[in-house]
């Protein structure tokens, strides 16, 4: 009787750790698992979040509350998977289609995407850069040296190591600007950056849609592999995009910067040549 019941809690046992291993490799069980583990995350942030506010504390005391959170992360280092246990199967992504086109005009490029379009920075657009300069969410972000920076190009342009264009909307008013810089032939990378300068045009997916026609410029026509973002610590909103566009979290500068007479810590985020190519497709209008 003992020994029926010793072989039957072993079959049951064996029978269990198969159902485990199949859930491992079950891409519906994976989904599952990731989506509670967000509705986890997402339930334990605002608990936190709510107890902070009713405790006093600030908006900008909460992004410091992030920050820190962050850096405590890079500070204990990520842990490496056990080479020697079974890896659960990911799904590939989905393919993102891309409507792409880069012509040549006059001699200079030209990038063209389902809503926007991206043209060469000019010397009669310093009037523009005047007028995003005085916009206040631009004074109080980094983007600020990025305008300061390519009004000073305007004077003395630098085609080797910066490419730089004013983003039209489909209405071909211009909206903004993004760049590519410090470029580098080995290695093959460069620095980006963006910004609207008509609140009009902000949150209608503008900034998303010319930063990946930017990447699809760096990696398919400028053949960079690694392009790389830097971005204010506080600024959880680019962050949150950049993730989502498929760009990789690399680390903290801490305190690197001075905004607003504040030392802020810089987040740095990266996609390299294969990575965008497995997410995106770049296909003609």
């Amino acid at each position: 009787m003992q020994r029926a019941e010793a072989l039957a809690d072993k079959s049951g046992n064996r029978e269990q750790s198969m159902a485990d291993k199949n859930a491992k490799n079950d891409p519906e069980a994976i989904a599952k698992k990731r989506k509670q583990d967000e509705i986890l995350c997402r339930v334990l942030a605002e608990s936190v979040v709510t107890q902070l506010i009713r405790s006093g504390c600030e908006t900008g005391q909460l992004i410091s509350f992030t920050s820190e959170i962050m850096r405590n992360v890079i500070d204990r280092g990520f842990a490496q998977p056990d080479l020697h246990v079974e890896q659960p199967h990911h799904p590939q992504p989905k393919i993102v289609q891309v409507p792409f086109e880069c012509t040549s005009e006059g001699g200079r490029t030209v990038i063209r995407g389902a809503r926007v379009s991206l043209r060469p920075l000019m010397p009669d657009d310093r009037p523009l850069l005047e007028t995003w300069a005085r916009d206040k969410d631009i004074q109080h972000s980094l983007s600020r040296s990025l305008v300061s920076d390519l009004m000073a190009e305007l004077t003395q342009p630098d085609t080797h190591t910066r490419e730089s264009f004013i983003i039209h909307d489909a209405r071909d008013h211009p909206i903004g600007l993004t760049s590519l810089f410090n470029l580098s032939a080995s290695p093959a990378c460069g620095e980006m950056a963006k910004l609207l300068g008509s609140p009009d045009a902000r949150g209608k997916g503008y900034a998303k849609e010319s930063e990946v026609l930017m990447l699809g410029y760096a990696f398919d026509r400028l053949k960079l592999n690694r392009v790389f973002i830097r971005t204010a610590g506080f600024n959880l909103q680019n962050i949150k995009l950049n993730e989502k566009l498929g760009l990789r979290f690399e680390g903290i500068l801490r305190e690197c910067r001075m905004l607003d007479e504040e030392l802020v810590d810089i987040v740095v985020m990266s996609i390299l040549s294969r990575e965008f190519e497995a997410i995106y497709r770049l296909a003609p209008l």
